[in-house]
């Protein structure tokens, strides 16, 4: 889920991605206390966590699934 607020001819695009639990549109009066014209697109986590929102899964000892992080949202996290 994303939401969005589109200003046409404008020159700056916010993208904003919540912590967890978070929600899309949770950053978008700083945003606009930022610059008020600016085009913005908050971006929702589909990963559920108990009742909070994320971007990937953690397994039991606390670490990030990032290979599935990176396969879903098109990074190399690798640390080699």
């Amino acid at each position: 889920m994303f939401v969005g607020k589109k200003m046409k001819d404008r020159k700056h695009v916010f993208f904003s991605f919540h912590g967890t639990g978070g929600e899309a549109g949770q950053l978008y009066d700083i945003v606009t206390a930022i610059d008020p014209t600016a085009s913005y697109i908050g971006v929702e986590g589909d990963v559920l966590e108990g009742e909070s929102r994320r971007y990937f899964k953690r397994y039991k000892d606390g670490t990030a699934d990032l290979k599935i992080f990176s396969t879903r949202y098109d990074f190399n996290l690798s640390n080699t």
